[in-house]
C-alpha cells in the first residue's frame, strides 16, 4: 500500500521519481525572483551577489538594490520538506545614486556578513556602507566609504561564535585599509597595495592579488612577499625577483590640500536615509571632520588602475608613490621576514605603457587550511587552469589542482569539509566548486566543476565532477554563504518509508492457497492508516542536508547540495543496463563496505541499498540460473543477501516452491517503498518453475536459509516469530527437495541428510507445517525424529508402525526391520505404561524376539512382571509366549517356567510328528545318517545342530534337548545352563508314543531317573554315539563335548564310574558289527584300563580275540599292578622306618630320666616306674 494520502487505499504499483546519480546536484532555492520594480526592465537587471545568514537571504542586483528574504520552515504535512522564502524588504544601499560608474562596477557588488559583530558590509557603486543584522538597518556610528573596488579579507581564523569586533579589508585603487567593525567603525591601518582585487586572510597574513600577480602581506608589520603572476604568459623579465619588501607606512596624516569634491551630489538625498558619506581619509583620521589635502598638479596626478576610475573621492586617489626595499639591517619582526625568497612576481605595468598584449585573468584566492592558500594561475580563459598551494612563508607546497578551464569563480563548500581528528580543526578533505565557461559547438555555456580534495596523502585530487547549469542561462554566479541552508531530498524519505506489501493482489498469494496467513489477531483499517502516518512522520527528517554554496542563473537561485548516497546508488541501480547489472551491483556493495555509518539515515540508507542490490542480484540469478557462468553470481548473490539482512520471506516469495512457506502476521510484511515496488513487480512477472531451477541454486538457498536460522533469538528481527517460522519451513522444504534430487550414494546427499536430521531434531518452527512437508515427501524416518523432538511418543511409534506394516519411506532409508529395531529401542525409554503395553504386544506379533527384549530389559522405564507379561502375551500375542519363556528359563535360569517351556516345545514337536510322516522320516534319517559316519565323528547333538533343517519344529526340538539336558547334554555351540527342575514323569508320559523317534530325549530322561544302563544302551545301539557314551560313564550322565576345565568335585566316585564302564563294555561287546565291536571295545579298554578288573575283562571278552587286541589293555593293567606292588613295598619300608624312629625317641627319653631305686620309705613304696607312653615333655605331647 502506498500511503501518500493516508487514505488506506492500496494502489497496484508504486511509482517513485527517478533520482539523480550525480554526487552533487543543483536544487532550486528561489525561483522567479522579482529583480526589478516598475522603474526598471526585468531583462536589464541581473543578480550580482548573494548571501545567506541565519534564515535570511540577501540578494544584490545590478540595479543597486538588495532584496531581503526570510526563510520559513516547511509545513509538517508538506512532503517536500523545503523552506519557503518570503520577501521582507527591498533596500537601496548607500551609493545607490552614484553616477559616472563604470559598467563593471555598477550595482551591489558584494555583501559581506560579519556575524561576530552582527554587521553587514555592502559595496554598491564603489561605496561601502555598514548595516545591522538581520534587517539591514543602518549601523549606529556607521560611515559610508566611497572609492572602493573590493571588500573582504575577514580573518578566517577568528571563530564565528566569538562575539565582538571583526577586522575587514577595504581595497581602493591605491591602498588597502584595515577596518575594525563593531559597535563603532574605525580604521586601523593603511597598507600600500595598489589595485587589490582579491584577498584572503589568516591571522596577520593576508594573501592578496591585483590584476597581475599574487602576494603575501603581513598586515601588522606591513611586509610583502611577491608571488607568481596570475597569467603564466607574462614575460620572465617582467617578474620581480625581490624577496621580502617593507611597505611604506601610511598611518601619518596625508599632506593637506584643497578639496576638489563637488559641492552638491544630486543623488545624496535619495539614499533612503543611508546618505551619510565620508572619505577614507576622514575615516582613518579618527575624526568626523574632513581634512584638507594638498592640491596636486593635474599633470602629475596618477591615474588609478581601479575599474572605479570615474568615481570621485576625497582621499582614495592620494597616496605616496615611493616604495623602499628591505635592507640587510631591516628588523625581522614578522613571520614573513623569515620566509625564503618568494617566486618571481610581476610588477605593475609602467605608467603610460600599453598593456594590450597582456592577458587579463581574474585572480582567485582560497584558504583550505590554517597554513595554506590556494591560488589560481593559467594562460587564457579558455585554457586549463592550475591551482597551487602556498604556505604562510610563500613556498609552494603539496601538489597542484587542475581545472578544465580557467575559473570564472571558485568557492569552497564549507559544509562538505571533514575535519581531521588527528589535527585540531584541520580538514581532511574539501570540495572546490569552480564555475567556468565551456565551449559547446559554436557557442559556450557555463558549467561547474566540482573537485574533491584530500589532505591525507600527497595526491590532492580524489575525484572531479561536472554540473551543467540550466541551458539559456544569462548572468550566472556562485557564492559560498556564511550560514548553511538546510533543505531536504524528499525522495530519500519516499524510498525509506515503510509500506505494507499487499501480496493478496497477486491471486496466487491469497490466504488459504500458496501464501499462508496466520490468524493471530485482527488488524483494523484504522490501524494501518495510523501506521502509515507514523512511518511518514518518521522519515520526514531523512534526506536533510546543509549547503553553503548558492548558484544563481538569471532570476533563479539554486543550492549546490550533496546528493544523498542513497539517491546516487538508487539511480545507478535503475539506469544500469541488464548486461552490466551484476558488475554495477558488485561495485555498489564494495562502495558501501568502505563507507562509515555516522547517522541513522546512513544506517537505513546503506541497508536499503544493500537489500535492493541483493534483490536485483537474486532476480538476475534466478533468470539465468541454468548458465554455468552464473555459479559465481550465485555465490555473490548469497553473500549479498546475507550481508543485506533482507527479510528472508521476500527471498522465499520470489523463489519457486518456497512461496507457500512464507508466513505473514495480521499486520503483514512491511518494506521500504523502494523495495516494495521491486518486489511487487517481480511477483507480477511471476517466477520460474521449480523443475527449471538447478541444484546449485537450491544449494545456495539452503545455505542462505541455514544462516538465517542461526539468527533465531537475536531479538533485533522484526516479526521474529513469523520470519523464523518461515525460514524453518523453507529450509526444511529445500532440504527435502535436494535429498530427492541428489543421487542417494553421493556425499552431497549424505550432507543434506545430516542437515535434515539436525533441522527436525531441533525444530522450533511451525510444527504442523513440518509434518505436512515430511508427509508430502513421504519421509517417515525424519517424521519420527520430528515427533521425538516434541516427545510425542504415540506419534513416533505410529510412524514406525506404518513402516513395519509396509509403507515405503520416500528415499528408502527406513525398512521394516530397521523400524522394528527403532521401536524396540524407543519402547524401553518411555514411561507411558499403557502405550508401551500396546505397542510391545503389537511388536510381539511381528517380531517376538524384539518384544521379549523390551519386556525383559532391565533398563526399561516400564517393567512387566513375568506373570503379567505371560498373561498379556497369551492373550494378545501367543506366538511370543515361547520366546518369553525361553528367556526366563535359559537367560534368567528360572526353573519355575521350565515345565511350561518344555510343554511348548513338546507341543511344537509332537504335533508335527503326529501329523507328518516326512517329519518322522526326517528324524529316522538323521539317526541312520549319523550312524553311517566313519570315526572320528562329532556327537549326535553337534551333528544335528549343524545339519538340522530350518523347520521350526526341528529348532524347537534342539531347544527341548538343551532344556531337558539342563546344559549337560547340549551342543558345543550353546552355553551351559544350570540344572533345571522339571516334571520327568509328565515329560515321559508325553514322549512315550514317540520314544523310538526321540532317542536323544529318552537318553536324557533315563539319565535323570538313574537308569544308566538303558541310557548307555540307547547311546550305543540307538544312536551309535560312542564318544558320548564314554563321557556319560566318566561323568555319570550326559555331558557336553565342549572342552574346558573339569571340576573334580563334580565327578562321581570311582566305584560309580567303574560300574558304568563295566556296563558300557557289555554294550560294546554286544554291538552287532564285529569290526565296530572290536574297535570300540579295545579302545575303551585301552583308554580306561584302570577302571576295569582284568580278570573280569578276560572272562567277558570272546576267547577268539588275539592278544594284540588286548595288548594295550594288558600292558596298562600290568603297569598298574607293578605300580601297586612297588607302592606297597615303599609303604612297608616307610612304616618300618617310622617304627625305628619312634623306638629311638623312646630310648632317648629313658636315658634322660635315668634309673630309680625302690626304697622302704613311704615315698619309695609309692613310686613306680612310669611306662614310656605316660611320659610327656610338659606341653601335653608325649615324649
Amino acid at each position: 500500500m502506498t500511503v501518500d494520502d493516508f487514505d488506506g487505499v492500496p494502489r497496484k504499483r508504486r511509482r517513485l521519481d527517478r533520482p539523480d546519480a550525480q554526487p552533487y546536484v543543483l536544487k532550486p532555492l528561489l525561483q522567479n525572483v522579482r529583480l526589478a520594480d516598475d522603474d526598471y526592465s526585468a531583462e536589464a537587471v541581473h543578480i550580482n551577489c548573494v548571501e545567506y545568514w541565519n534564515d535570511n537571504l540577501y540578494i544584490g542586483t545590478s540595479a543597486s538594490e538588495i532584496l531581503h528574504y526570510v526563510s520559513l520552515p516547511a509545513e509538517p504535512s508538506d512532503d517536500s520538506s523545503e523552506p519557503t522564502f518570503i520577501e521582507a524588504s527591498r533596500l537601496h544601499p548607500a551609493g545607490y545614486g552614484n553616477e559616472g560608474i563604470l559598467p563593471e562596477a555598477q550595482g551591489v557588488k558584494s555583501i559581506t556578513i560579519l556575524p561576530a559583530a552582527s554587521r553587514a558590509c555592502i559595496l554598491c557603486n564603489g561605496t561601502v556602507s555598514f548595516y545591522t543584522l538581520p534587517e539591514l538597518s543602518p549601523a549606529p556610528n556607521g560611515r559610508e566609504v566611497q572609492g572602493c573596488q573590493w571588500v573582504g579579507g575577514i580573518d578566517l581564523n577568528q571563530e564565528e561564535q566569538d562575539n565582538g569586533p571583526q577586522d575587514l579589508m577595504v581595497a581602493s585603487a591605491r591602498r588597502i585599509i584595515i577596518v575594525k567593525v563593531g559597535d563603532k567603525i574605525q580604521g586601523l591601518k593603511n597598507i600600500q597595495f595598489p589595485g587589490c582585487l582579491k584577498s584572503c586572510r589568516r591571522d596577520t597574513i593576508a594573501c592578496v592579488a591585483d590584476g597581475e600577480k599574487y602576494a603575501l602581506l603581513e598586515v601588522e608589520h606591513q611586509q610583502k612577499i611577491p608571488l607568481f603572476p596570475i597569467s603564466s604568459l607574462e614575460s620572465s623579465q617582467d617578474i620581480s625577483t625581490s624577496g621580502v619588501e617593507v611597505l611604506p607606512a601610511l598611518d601619518a596624516p596625508l599632506p593637506t590640500r584643497t578639496s576638489s569634491l563637488p559641492q552638491h551630489d544630486p543623488l545624496a538625498g535619495n539614499t533612503s536615509g543611508h546618505n551619510r558619506n565620508s572619505s577614507l581619509g576622514n575615516l582613518f583620521s579618527g575624526s568626523g571632520k574632513r581634512q584638507p589635502s594638498p592640491r596636486a598638479d593635474s599633470s602629475t596626478r596618477e591615474r588609478p588602475t581601479s575599474p572605479i576610475s570615474g568615481l570621485r573621492s576625497l582621499s582614495l586617489n592620494q597616496a605616496p608613490s615611493h616604495t623602499r626595499n628591505v635592507s640587510s639591517t631591516a628588523p625581522q619582526q614578522s613571520l614573513l621576514s623569515q620566509a625564503p625568497s618568494s617566486p618571481a612576481t610581476v610588477p605593475l605595468t609602467p605608467k603610460g605603457e600599453s598593456k594590450s598584449h597582456a592577458v587579463i585573468l581574474k585572480p582567485h584566492i582560497l584558504s583550505l587550511t590554517r597554513k595554506e592558500f590556494l591560488l589560481t594561475t593559467g594562460t587564457t580563459k579558455n585554457e586549463p587552469g592550475v591551482g597551487m598551494f602556498v604556505n604562510l612563508e610563500g613556498d609552494v607546497v603539496r601538489g597542484t589542482v587542475e581545472f578544465a578551464n580557467y575559473p570564472e569563480s571558485i568557492v569552497l563548500d564549507q559544509s562538505a569539509m571533514n575535519l581531521n581528528p588527528s589535527a585540531a580543526q584541520e580538514p581532511s578533505s574539501a570540495l572546490l566548486c569552480v564555475m567556468m565557461a565551456c565551449d559547446v559547438g559554436e557557442g559556450s555555456r557555463k558549467i561547474i566543476q566540482l573537485l574533491s580534495l584530500s589532505f591525507d596523502s600527497g595526491a590532492m585530487m580524489k575525484s572531479s565532477d561536472l554540473i551543467n547549469l540550466p541551458e539559456g542561462s544569462g548572468h550566472v554566479g556562485i557564492k559560498d554563504t556564511t550560514s548553511a541552508i538546510t533543505h531536504g531530498f524528499h525522495q530519500v524519505g519516499k524510498l525509506l518509508r515503510l509500506v505494507r506489501v499487499h501480496l493478496a493482489e497477486y491471486g496466487e498469494l491469497e490466504a488459504g492457497s500458496a501464501f499462508r496467513l496466520t490468524q493471530a489477531g485482527d488488524v483494523t483499517p484504522e490501524w494501518e492508516v495510523k501506521r502509515n502516518k507514523e512511518e511518514a512522520d518518521f522519515v520526514q527528517t531523512f534526506g536533510k542536508t546543509r549547503s553553503q554554496v548558492i548558484v544563481w542563473s538569471d532570476s533563479t537561485l539554486l543550492c549546490l547540495s550533496q546528493n544523498p548516497l542513497i539517491l546516487q546508488l538508487e539511480a545507478e541501480l535503475q539506469v544500469a543496463p541488464d548486461v552490466d547489472k551484476e558488475e554495477v551491483v558488485t561495485e555498489i556493495f564494495e562502495k558501501l563496505r568502505d563507507l562509515e555509518v555516522r547517522t541513522e539515515t546512513d544506517f537505513l540508507s546503506f541497508n536499503y541499498i544493500r537489500q535492493k542490490a541483493s534483490l536485483i542480484m537474486l532476480t538476475k540469478v534466478m533468470a539465468n540460473n541454468l548458465a554455468d557462468s552464473m555459479l559465481t553470481a550465485m555465490r555473490s548473490a548469497e553473500n549479498m543477501l546475507l550481508e543485506s539482512n533482507l527479510d528472508p520471506r521476500i527471498v522465499m516469495l520470489l523463489t519457486p516452491m518456497l512461496k507457500e512457506e512464507a508466513l505473514q502476521g495480521p499486520q503483514g510484511i512491511w518494506l521500504p517503498a523502494g523495495l516494495a515496488g521491486l518486489v511487487e513487480s517481480a511477483l507480477e512477472s511471476g517466477t520460474i518453475a521449480a523443475q527449471d531451477v538447478t541444484i546449485e541454486f537450491w544449494q545456495m538457498v539452503k545455505r542462505y536459509l541455514a544462516v538465517w536460522q542461526g539468527k533465531r533469538g537475536f531479538g533485533s528481527i522484526t516479526d521474529e516469530q513469523y520470519v523464523f517460522d518461515s525460514v524453518d519451513s523453507g529450509l526444511l522444504h529445500v532440504l527435502l527437495h535436494l535429498e530427492q534430487s541428489l543421487p542417494r550414494s553421493s556425499s552431497a546427499a549424505s550432507s543434506i541428510r545430516t542437515k535434515l536430521y539436525n533441522v527436525v531434531d531441533n525444530w522450533k518452527g511451525d510444527f504442523d507445517r513440518a509434518v505436512v512437508l515430511l508427509e508430502d515427501y513421504r519421509r517417515l524416518f525424519p517424521l519420527s525424529r520430528l515427533y521425538q523432538s516434541r516427545r510425542l511418543a504415540r506419534d513416533v511409534l505410529a510412524t514406525w508402525k506404518r513402516v513395519i506394516n509396509g509403507e515405503v519411506d520416500g528415499v528408502g532409508e527406513l525398512n521394516p526391520e530397521s523400524a522394528e529395531v527403532q521401536m524396540r529401542r524407543y519402547l524401553v525409554n518411555i514411561r507411558d505404561t499403557a502405550l508401551v503395553q500396546e505397542y510391545v504386544l503389537w511388536l510381539a506379533q511381528k517380531n517376538p524376539d524384539l518384544a521379549v527384549e523390551v519386556l525383559t530389559d532391565d533398563k526399561s522405564r516400564v517393567s512387566f512382571p513375568p506373570p503379567l507379561a505371560l498373561q498379556l502375551l497369551k492373550k494378545d500375542a501367543p506366538g511370543a509366549v515361547q520366546n518369553y519363556l525361553e528367556y526366563l528359563v535359559f537367560n534368567k535360569g528360572s526353573s519355575k517356567y521350565a515345565d511350561d517351556l518344555i510343554g511348548y516345545y513338546l507341543d511344537s514337536v509332537l504335533s508335527v510328528l503326529e501329523s507328518s510322516e516326512p517329519a518322522r522320516e526326517s528324524l529316522a534319517q538323521s539317526y541312520s545318517t549319523y550312524r553311517a559316519l566313519e570315526p572320528p565323528k562329532p556327537t549326535y547333538l553337534n551333528f544335528i545342530h549343524e545339519n538340522a533343517p530350518p523347520e521350526p519344529w526341528w529348532q524347537s526340538r534342539l531347544r527341548l534337548l538343551q532344556l531337558l539336558g539342563g546344559g549337560h547334554y547340549a551342543s558345543a555351540s550353546t552355553s551351559a545352563e544350570s540344572e533345571l527342575a522339571y516334571s520327568i514323569p509328565t515329560v515321559l508320559a508325553r514322549l512315550a508314543p514317540f520314544s523310538k523317534y526321540l532317542v536323544s530325549e529318552s537318553i536324557i530322561l533315563d539319565a535323570r531317573q538313574g537308569r544308566h544302563r538303558q541310557a548307555l544302551s540307547l547311546l550305543t545301539h540307538g544312536l551309535g554315539d560312542y564318544d558320548t557314551a564314554v563321557r556319560y560313564c566318566y561323568f555319570a550322565g550326559p555331558q557336553s563335548a565342549r572342552p574346558g576345565h573339569i571340576d573334580e568335585s563334580q565327578l562321581p566316585t570311582f566305584e560309580v564310574q567303574k560300574d558304568l564302564f563295566d556296563a558300557l563294555l557289555d554294550e560294546f561287546l554286544s554291538i552287532e558289527d564285529s569290526s565296530t565291536r572290536l574297535d570300540r571295545s579295545s579302545e575303551l579298554l585301552a583308554k580306561f584300563a584302570n577302571w576295569f578288573d582284568p580278570i573280569v575283562v578276560l572272562q567277558k571278552v570272546p576267547g577268539n580275540w588275539s592278544v594284540d587286541v588286548l595288548a594295550e589293555f594288558l600292558l596298562r593293567t600290568m603297569r598298574a599292578l607293578r605300580g601297586e606292588m612297588l607302592e606297597a613295598s615303599v609303604v612297608k619300608a616307610l612304616s618300618a622306618a617310622e617304627y625305628l624312629r619312634k623306638q629311638a625317641e623312646f630310648v632317648e627319653v629313658c636315658e634322660k630320666l635315668g634309673a630309680r631305686m625302690e626304697g622302704e620309705s613311704e615315698l619309695d613304696t609309692e613310686a613306680t616306674i612310669e611306662s614310656p607312653a605316660a611320659l610327656s615333655n610338659g606341653d601335653g605331647r608325649d615324649v
